[in-house]
């Protein structure tokens, strides 16, 4: 039988990724088609700045998962 939490799990991983590939392709490209290319840098450095906090969630995130499935024996 199939894991559909594991599945779950990683599907929703698979789709953040394709979100910030996204973000990061066609939104700094647009960028850099109109602007050039400092702002696309600018663009990529802001972008960089704004995943700090995201990460840090995430990870404690992670950190809290790891702690629960330690306690029930996983």
């Amino acid at each position: 039988m199939r894991d559909l939490r594991k599945y779950a799990r990683q599907t929703n991983m698979l789709l953040i990724i394709g979100l910030f590939v996204l973000l990061i392709v066609v939104g700094l490209g647009l960028v850099f088609f109109f602007w050039g290319a400092g702002a696309a840098a600018a663009g990529l450095i802001c972008v960089g700045v704004a995943m700090l906090p995201v990460l840090a969630v995430l990870g404690v995130i992670w950190i809290l998962d790891r702690l629960a499935r330690k306690a029930r024996g996983e």
